[in-house]
C-alpha cells in the first residue's frame, strides 16, 4: 500500500485503490470535506492522522478531481484545497 504525505497539494491515484495517509510533519492533521464537494475517500470525513502516524484509507470508484482540506498543514488555509486525481 502506497502512502500518501498529509500535506501533499496533488496527487494521483487509482480507482478503488488503497494508500495509507502518512504525517511526517510534528503536528496533528485532519483531512475534511469542503462543503458541496464529493468525498473521495471511504473513511467518514474528517480523518485525523496524529503527528508522525498513519492511517488507512481507500478511493471511491468514480474517476475525476476531488478537492479536500489538510488542516493543520502550514501551506493550508481555510480556502486552499488540496486534490486527488483518481484514473
Amino acid at each position: 500500500m502506497a502512502d500518501v504525505l498529509v500535506c501533499n497539494s496533488n496527487w494521483n491515484g487509482t480507482k478503488h485503490g488503497s494508500f495509507n495517509w502518512h504525517n511526517n510533519t510534528s503536528v496533528d492533521v485532519t483531512i475534511t470535506q469542503i462543503p458541496n464537494t464529493t468525498w473521495p475517500f471511504t473513511i467518514a470525513s474528517p480523518i485525523p492522522v496524529a503527528a508522525g502516524t498513519k492511517v488507512a484509507c481507500g478511493l471511491i470508484d468514480t474517476p475525476g478531481t476531488y478537492p479536500y482540506q489538510a488542516v493543520g498543514c502550514v501551506d493550508t488555509r481555510a480556502t486552499t484545497a488540496k486534490n486527488v486525481i483518481i484514473s
